[in-house]
């Protein structure tokens, strides 16, 4: 199975200048792509399969200089978790690292961490604004917190309205659970047109995940997650060959002693998302991944989920520990990031400043 990462090298060669609009008296119409990730750990294999893989096909796919990719480590995002600060400073770091080794370049990407775009902030608060509470209750990420509930999860859709408008992006690759965040984002647009006027906020257009939701490798009802404290229930990028095996192994599937393999994930859920993780990983349809195994057993089945994922992750799982001892690279493309980022952001925030009359 063949992979595409892109060879990234140390030195200041490698940061090659974002895209950025030629000035000229006619505007062109521009392709924005905006996606982020939290630095809650090491990303696993479900953020690889869901999301940064489509960001680093973007990159080959999206041919038109004109195209900007906007991928941002939304660290603010992940203080509603309130972690250990020590802890957050080296995930950002090493999302930072996993992100390269997956293959964004920061060449053809603007890859930036959120906290050093104070825009972000502000243009929340404006838009927190325009919102009625009885519109922000209507949406559930708050409510699937446990625990006391904080601010900071209530305005969780807020941020993310503001990380998307912030670059004007057209286009924003999201999974199905991120869907009701964007039906906030038109909502708060068309708020902000009626009050203000027009406002050069396109509305963007979602792009979903090819791949389904991969799952728990414990409990196939919940979603693979960093946050989970059993560490067998995910697969992280930086994992062995020997714990990838181990571990799919060591999946849940189920009882039933049907002896062909079937992608069922209302009756056998374990089974079809080692399915779903093999089809991901090999590049192959559903039934084309069922007739490989046709005849087989789960068995088999994990064996090759084992195989194919560690073949996929070996050389992303190298190119991280490359990247770990040169911090100073990493470092360098998240400044440059920052600043790129906060070009863009200063021009937008400046707009709406005017429209709403502080500025």
């Amino acid at each position: 199975m063949s992979r595409r990462i892109c060879n990234i090298t140390t030195g200041p060669k490698c940061i090659l200048p974002f895209q950025t609009r030629a000035r000229s008296s006619v505007p062109t119409p521009r392709t924005t792509v905006f996606s982020g990730i939290q630095p809650t750990g090491v990303p696993h294999l479900g953020n690889y399969l869901g999301a940064i893989r489509t960001w680093v096909d973007l990159q080959l796919t999206s041919t038109n200089p004109d195209t900007n990719l906007v991928y941002s480590i939304v660290d603010l995002h992940s203080l509603t978790t309130l972690p250990n600060p020590n802890i957050l400073r080296q995930n950002i770091f090493h999302t930072a690292c996993a992100l390269l080794a997956c293959g964004l370049n920061p060449g053809r990407c603007l890859l930036y961490q959120q906290s050093r775009v104070p825009h972000h902030c502000e243009l929340l608060w404006i838009l927190g604004c325009l919102l009625s509470i009885n519109r922000l209750n209507s949406v559930p990420t708050w409510r699937e917190r446990t625990g006391t509930p904080l601010y900071g999860a209530y305005s969780y859709p807020l941020l993310m309205t503001a990380d998307v408008l912030l670059y004007k992006a057209t286009v924003v690759p999201v999974g199905e659970d991120q869907l009701p965040h964007m039906t906030l984002v038109s909502d708060i647009i068309q708020l902000f047109n009626n009050r203000y006027g027009k406002m050069s906020f396109p509305k963007p257009q979602l792009q979903l995940t090819r791949t389904p939701r991969i799952r728990s490798l414990r409990n196939p009802a919940s979603k693979m997650s960093k946050s989970d404290e059993d560490e067998r229930s995910r697969i992280s990028l930086t994992d062995t060959e020997d714990v990838i095996i181990r571990k799919i192994k060591q999946s849940v599937t189920d009882s039933i002693r049907d002896p062909e393999i079937a992608h069922d994930m209302g009756k056998r859920p374990g089974v079809s998302n080692l399915i779903n993780i093999y089809s991901a990983c090999a590049g192959l349809g559903i039934e084309a991944t069922l007739r490989e195994f046709e005849g087989g057993n789960k068995t088999r089945l994990k064996a090759a989920v084992g195989e194919v994922v560690v073949e996929t992750l070996k050389p992303i799982r190298c190119e991280f520990e490359r990247l770990v001892s040169e911090k100073g690279f990493v470092e360098r493309v998240l400044d440059e990031g920052a600043e790129k980022a906060n070009d863009i952001a200063r021009v937008t925030l400046a707009e709406v400043m005017e429209k709403i009359g502080i500025k």
